[in-house]
């Protein structure tokens, strides 16, 4: 009875015609009484009396339905006859969408009722509206041979099609195969004797069907009797229809085979049973004909001239080995790789990236060549380092198998150590890619093949070290686990310590990028650093410059505001190099260290994304970025503008200088009056002067003079270049003095944030304002207050320490030169 409510409108897509009257039939005592049972013979005359008094023949119920139609679904003979002889229109379908009551006795299998119906003058042809079925779409639901074949057999006399359409396309044969069968293969044998069409395509059937053709049906069902009958009806529908039966027929078997190649083996195993392979491979070989073929590659619109098997493509490309399997054991003379077809990728290597070991195992024993290349440059043993390193082992031992001219005349050795496109070698694309199972591969391979484990990876036109690229994806990424690093460098000989032809180092790499200015020690980018330092001790390899823009690690790891990174190498070089001073104000490009953290603020602005994100982002770097520069303040770190010091008094030598004499009174002096180290460099030329008179030339002229620096009064050594000639010399001295008092050293105050009368020396604690970031940053300086009156003390006797040394050569010299 669930049928009688199937018309409701939450049922149907469409609102069937609603002319018929609506009448209650529980006022039919007679039809009230018998329920769900056929109506009692001994009251068919009651029965008949009481439609006749109610007026109710034509009339159907709340779900549409008529009497008889309900007499139909029912199976209700002696029901069906009394409304027959009381007039009822035996073709009438009340309120639904053309269910005849013939079309229903079909489709619920009720022989008698639909003999009762097509006897008294119901319409063989007529179909149902909504969907288009005929009472051939409902061959399989008689169970008796005889049953169906006389309703065919009807239904043809009549002039039905056999393969009459519904709206969707489904022919009677595809409803063969659209619900349960209980003629048990009956209705599709009458079909296929009488002339259905197996290759006949559906449309769509909201999902319930997943087949096209019926002959999709039967090889997804790895029928194969069922596609043995269908190719032969098939092959008689050619016979007389020609070359557009030909082209249907082709293009069933190429959908079929495409449907069957997206299948597991799971679901052949279950359709198929005991022998399920053997059913596949003759499936396979009844369908992949050279006309399917052709079809398949029109569908994929490939390049003719690279005659690749498009159904090989097909389950290669889907991850089915098992078919791939069975494709070349039916079709063992298929070529699968050819150099002259310069394909992008080769059926091997699709296999690998599908991780199909046996697609693997079947195409290497088909004679895939493990040494051909992609457009990237990567063979198969490659892609299998990068996709599928569990199938690399076999791949090897594949090679080492082959003769010496079937791998190109080369070593195991050369082979593992080609580089593809990018740089890397198989033992560097198992880092790269890979985890701790990985790495013991790459171990293995590196052993036995004594393969190289740094080396120069070429790319556009540059090189990078391996370890230098694997420590960037480590540090700044986080794309490669900590344990490679600690593996590759301690395997010996250790990794070449300068990366790149610039001469950027591990170190460097390590440090720089975003993810540094976290202060968690135990971040990646941290934890390499750390075994750097360890493993790369030397003072003179830490601090040697780092890059292309001559900068050390000190001047990185600032601009990236790497404050863990500058304490590490701070307490290192403490306690392995006690003597040396860490070179926190070393010049590159015209910025010392702390501008470094500056500029990192200025220049590394995060892009605007979401507001939120970037306002949370922003806050971060910007509160890592104060806190490297205090860091760098509190040990001495100075801006390019504050290396000259506040000045407090100057000697220039015009006169030839004696450097013993001259080092022995800075030594002297700094121990009298407590200075801190003297600061000497015999390098270091300012260019004072920068034109001279006709006779006189510029030349370098020695400089002492007293200067606070940071925490403390030192003296310096240094030279100027001014003119030959004294008095003009003299006068450029004079004015570059006094450039630097009322220009360059109120610069430093202001920069420090000192108000007016202050001096640097004056104050251990300065509140700066952070250049860029709009924030004061508050820091401690060593050493203790000075005052006024001290430092005026330190002058005079700075003088007259000078006046003991110098005084009778500066008058010697100065008489000299009044006489000339």
């Amino acid at each position: 009875m669930f049928l009688l409510h199937c018309n409701s409108p939450l049922f149907l897509k469409e609102k069937p015609d609603m002319d018929t009257p609506v009448f209650d039939f529980d006022q039919l005592e007679c039809l009230k009484s018998a329920g769900k049972e056929n109506l009692d013979p001994g009251r068919t005359a009651e029965f008949k009396n009481e439609v006749t008094r109610l007026e109710c023949l034509n009339s159907c119920n709340e779900d549409g339905f008529t009497l008889l139609q309900i007499a139909a679904a029912k199976n209700d003979l002696e029901m069906a006859r009394a409304l027959i002889e009381l007039g009822a229109n035996v073709n009438a379908h009340g309120n639904t969408h053309g269910w005849a009551p013939l079309l229903l006795s079909c489709h619920c299998g009720h022989f008698d009722m639909a003999k009762l119906l097509i006897d008294d003058g119901a319409d063989v042809t007529i179909r149902e509206s909504l969907h288009g079925a005929t009472i051939l779409h409902s061959l399989t639901q008689f169970s008796k041979r005889e049953h169906c074949e006389e309703i065919f057999d009807i239904a043809l006399s009549a002039g039905l099609d056999i393969n009459v359409p519904m709206k969707n396309g489904a022919t009677p044969l595809h409803t063969t195969f659209a619900a349960w069968d209980y003629s048990q293969g009956v209705a599709t044998e009458l079909l296929l004797e009488y002339g259905g069409d197996p290759t006949r395509q559906v449309q769509e059937w909201d999902g319930f069907l997943n087949f096209t053709t019926a002959m999709a049906h039967a090889t997804q069902q790895l029928d194969v009797e069922l596609l043995h009958r269908m190719l032969a009806a098939s092959e008689a529908l050619v016979a007389i229809s020609g070359l557009s039966a030909q082209r249907q027929l082709s293009d069933a078997k190429a959908q079929a085979l495409s449907a069957l190649f997206r299948r597991t083996r799971v679901y052949c195993m279950s359709v198929g049973g005991k022998g399920y392979e053997q059913k596949l491979e003759t499936i396979i070989s009844l369908l992949a004909d050279d006309q399917a073929r052709s079809v398949m590659i029109e569908r994929r619109r490939v390049n003719k001239k690279q005659p690749t098997d498009p159904f090989l493509t097909m389950c290669t490309f889907r991850g089915s080995g098992f078919l791939v399997e069975a494709f070349l054991r039916v079709f063992p003379n298929t070529v699968i790789d050819d150099p002259s077809w310069n394909l992008p990728r080769l059926f091997l290597h699709v296999a690998i990236e599908r991780r199909d070991i046996e697609a693997v195992r079947a195409f290497i024993r088909q004679g895939a060549d493990i040494l051909t290349k992609d457009g990237g440059g990567r063979n198969a043993l490659h892609f299998a380092a990068h996709y599928f390193p569990k199938a690399l082992p076999e791949l090897v031992q594949a090679l080492e198998h082959l003769p010496s001219e079937k791998r190109q005349s080369k070593s195991m050795t050369h082979i593992l150590e080609e580089q593809c496109n990018s740089g890397l070698t198989v033992f560097a694309q198992l880092l790269v890619e890979g985890y701790d199972d990985e790495r013991k591969l790459a171990e293995s391979l590196r052993v036995k093949y004594s393969l190289k484990h740094d080396y120069k990876m070429h790319r556009e036109g540059s090189w990078v070290t391996f370890a230098g690229y694997l420590i960037s994806l480590a540090a700044a990424d986080g794309l490669v686990p900590i344990e490679h690093i600690q593996y590759l460098l301690y395997l010996d000989p250790l990794p070449e310590y300068s990366t790149t032809p610039a001469g950027k180092t591990l170190l460097a790499t390590a440090i720089e990028g975003f993810s540094g200015s976290r202060d968690s020690y135990d971040l990646a980018c941290h934890q390499i650093t750390r075994m750097l330092l360890n493993r790369y001790p030397t003072f003179d390899d830490i601090f040697a410059i780092a890059d292309d823009k001559d900068r050390s690690v000190l001047h990185i790891a600032a601009y990236w505001s790497n404050k863990t990174a500058l304490q590490m190498i701070k307490d290192h070089a403490e306690r392995h190099f006690p003597n040396k001073a860490l070179p926190w104000n070393a010049v590159a490009t015209g910025n010392t260290v702390i501008d470094h953290a500056l500029l990192g603020i200025k220049e590394k602005s995060l892009l605007k994304l979401d507001e939120v994100v970037n306002k949370v982002a922003t806050r971060s770097t910007r509160k890592a970025s104060l806190a490297c520069y205090v860091f760098l303040r509190e040990n001495g770190a100075l801006h390019n503008w504050e290396l000259e010091g506040t000045l407090v008094a100057a000697r220039l030598i015009m006169y030839p200088p004696d450097f013993e004499r001259i080092g022995l009174f800075m030594r002297l002096a700094s121990q009298r009056l407590g200075l801190g180290p003297p600061d000497v460099d015999f390098d270091k030329c300012v260019e004072v002067g920068t034109t001279a008179s006709l006779d006189a030339r510029l030349i370098r002229v020695p400089v002492v003079d007293l200067i606070w620096k940071h925490d403390n009064f030192i003296l310096r050594f240094y030279s100027v270049r001014i003119s030959s000639l004294a008095v003009e010399g003299f006068r450029q001295f004079h004015d570059w003095i006094k450039k630097r008092m009322t220009d360059i050293e109120p610069r430093c105050y202001e920069s420090l944030g000192l108000p007016a009368g202050l001096w640097p020396f004056m104050t251990l604690d300065y509140n700066q304002p952070m250049p860029y970031a709009k924030e004061t940053v508050r820091w401690s300086r060593g050493g203790r207050v000075w005052t006024e009156d001290e430092r005026d003390g330190l002058k005079e006797q700075f003088s007259s320490l000078w006046d003991v040394f110098f005084g009778e050569i500066e008058e010697e010299f100065i008489s000299r030169f009044e006489m000339a």
